[in-house]
């Protein structure tokens, strides 16, 4: 094997470990945007908390549910913020301005009704 071809496998190594160090490094935090889908949610929640590689946090953004949400929140002691119902879009902006503020590096967006598989997150 020529010289130039052992340099070049040597660096894409020393890239893919990089690589992973840095994924394995990353904090990331699951944002959740909600409104009136109490159900729903519970069960997105379900899927979230049993990630092999878990979010470093969950945050619940409640567009103003009044079907318990905020209670059923608050029972499995999941953080979240309650604003008015400005949508999908408005809730994911909130859920991203909490995140550039909390320092997080990686933000996994998602509606109530997504039910990401265990290996989701580990996968990205």
């Amino acid at each position: 094997m020529s010289l130039y071809i052992e340099k070049l496998l040597y660096h894409r190594k020393l890239r893919e470990n990089f690589d992973r160090n840095i994924e394995a490094n990353l904090k990331i935090i699951a944002v959740v945007v909600t409104h009136n889908r109490c159900e729903l949610l519970n069960r997105c929640l379900d899927h979230l908390v049993v990630q092999i590689r878990l979010p470093d946090a969950l945050l619940v953004v409640n567009n103003a549910s009044t079907d318990g949400t905020m209670e059923m929140l608050e029972r499995r002691d999941i953080s979240f913020i309650t604003q008015e119902n400005v949508g999908s879009a408005g809730g994911w902006h909130r859920g991203i301005q909490y995140a550039l503020e909390n320092g997080f590096d990686a933000i996994w967006l998602m509606d109530d009704d997504g039910y990401p598989d265990s290996s989701a997150l580990e996968k990205t």
